[in-house]
């Protein structure tokens, strides 16, 4: 019985191996290897420079870096040798540059240094250095020590004149760019006279400035002017604070034994007691200024200037007249006026003109132009001067104002009389306002008017011109006056509350 129990677990065991060979054995599905992600190396492109500094230095010096120019400046003490400077020089991370840091350099010129960033990328820096100019002592001028050439000494005040300096003879004294000259006391100036010359050419960048010692108006004389050497230039020339003593003037030209000559260009007047530039010249003809360019006067306490009719030919537009006490050009007359051609041109404040003038010669009076009159003042031509006109043709657009100082004032100013009989004159697009004010001369007949032409009741003196477009009010007496007949001819104008007739014949 036990083998048979035996036999059949045994049967048993063989059948379960049988089943389990015929089963299908599961294969394990393999996990896939990931693909490694490369690595890339980017290398930088920074080439700055962060910091450029002299560390030898006692104390260091630090320069100034811009960025976005690539430039590098640095201003070392006075007394520093730029020729043999070691810079420390700080850099972007993995830049290199060349020349390299701690080297000795010469930096009396512009010096490149190349920096190479970690990518091979280069950039060029340009390096400037200034050295502070040395201070030297501010020098006195007393008396006659005053040199013939006056250098720029450094920063601040160069020169202080304490007397007035009288320049004559053949004397040239010059005045080197950046020169700054103050002067101590009302009565203290320069007075330049016969052949001498003061020769002032300065800069934009370094102008020549004379001032007073005190900064305020009228604190020293200002500079007098008798001479007639054409080496009296000044360009960039500022004067302030002048206007002392009797003068009242910045520049007084003052033509007692020749007449005088000078030229003025980009030049400052301001803060002035009195006139920018007066010319008292009563004895000599012609223009004074040999150049008259780009001139600028504000804030001194009366105009801009005075002058005669002969140097209105000289101011130009580009100059700037306006922002002073007065808000006009004053215009007398010298007792002898020349033989000149006088060209007005608009500019930004009215010429005044205070005086009754008698013209030799043409006058032209540009479009845009303001000629204001006072009390009586007026323009005379005689019978003898032929030659003698006024051209005034303004635009539509700009007008020329032929007008009272005061506005809209009936018989303020005498107007213009014209003898000489010159078909040259003309006024087209003219306000001619308020004038009227006195009697031309008897060989004018004796009239009040704005416009008087010919002198008829003294012979055989016609009258000659052109009035057309033009506007004549306020008249003290006659519009115009001429002699029916004579070559004077009217054309679209238009007058109002003029206190006689528009128009009458002699």
């Amino acid at each position: 019985m036990k083998t048979i129990l035996k036999f059949l677990t045994l049967c048993l065991v063989f059948l379960a191996i049988a089943c389990t060979k015929d089963e299908p054995t599961a294969t394990p599905t393999p996990t896939p290897t990931p693909t490694p992600t490369p690595v890339v190396v980017t290398k930088s492109s920074a080439k700055d420079i962060t910091k450029f500094s002299f560390a030898a230095l006692s104390p260091a010096v630090d320069a100034t870096i811009d960025a976005t120019a690539k430039t590098i400046k640095a201003t070392l003490p006075a007394g520093t040798d730029a020729t043999k400077l070691v810079p420390t020089i700080t850099l972007s991370d993995k830049a290199t540059v060349s020349p390299a840091t701690g080297v000795v350099q010469d930096f009396s010129k512009e010096v490149s240094y190349t920096v190479t960033a970690e990518d091979a990328s280069t950039v060029v820096w340009k390096v400037t250095v200034a050295v502070t100019p040395t201070p030297v002592s501010t020098k006195t001028i007393d008396g006659s020590n005053i040199p013939e050439v006056l250098e720029d000494l450094g920063d601040g005040v160069d020169y202080i004149v304490k007397t007035n300096i009288s320049i004559s003879g053949t004397k040239v004294i010059t005045v080197k760019p950046g020169v700054k000259i103050q002067f101590e006391g009302g009565d203290v100036g320069f007075t330049v006279s016969g052949q001498a010359a003061l020769k002032m050419i300065g800069t934009a960048a370094k102008p020549i400035i004379l001032e007073g010692k005190v900064a305020s108006t009228g604190s020293w004389k200002g500079v007098r002017l008798n001479s007639n050497n054409i080496e009296n230039q000044w360009e960039y020339v500022t004067i302030r604070h002048a206007g002392g003593a009797s003068d009242k003037a910045a520049l007084w030209l003052n033509g007692i034994n020749d007449p005088i000559r000078i030229s003025l260009k980009n030049c400052s007047f301001t803060d002035n007691t009195g006139y920018g530039i007066f010319d008292a010249d009563d004895f000599f003809a012609g223009n004074h200024f040999t150049g008259f360019e780009n001139n600028i006067f504000t804030n001194n306490t009366k105009s801009a200037l005075k002058i005669r009719p002969s140097e209105m030919n000289a101011l130009d537009s580009k100059s700037s007249f306006a922002n002073n006490g007065l808000k006009y050009i004053e215009v007398s007359q010298s007792a002898y006026e020349s033989n000149i051609v006088i060209n007005i041109r608009k500019i930004d404040v009215p010429y005044r003109i205070t005086k009754l003038i008698t013209l030799i010669d043409k006058m032209i009076i540009n479009p845009g132009v303001t000629l204001e009159f006072s009390s009586d003042a007026g323009f005379n031509i005689g019978y003898n001067n032929k030659d003698a006109s006024v051209v005034a043709n303004g635009t539509a657009a700009e007008p020329i104002k032929l007008i009272g100082y005061i506005a809209n004032t009936k018989g303020l100013w005498k107007g213009f009389d014209f003898q000489g009989g010159n078909p040259e004159t003309s006024f087209t697009y003219c306000t001619i306002d308020g004038a009227g004010s006195i009697e031309t001369n008897g060989c004018s007949g004796g009239r009040k008017a704005a416009l008087t032409f010919g002198a008829s009741p003294c012979g055989n003196y016609p009258g000659r011109g052109v009035v057309s477009n033009c506007t004549i009010s306020n008249s003290g007496g006659y519009g115009i006056v001429f002699k029916t007949g004579d070559n004077v001819n009217l054309k679209d104008n238009t007058f109002k509350d003029n206190t006689k007739e528009n128009i009458f014949n002699f």
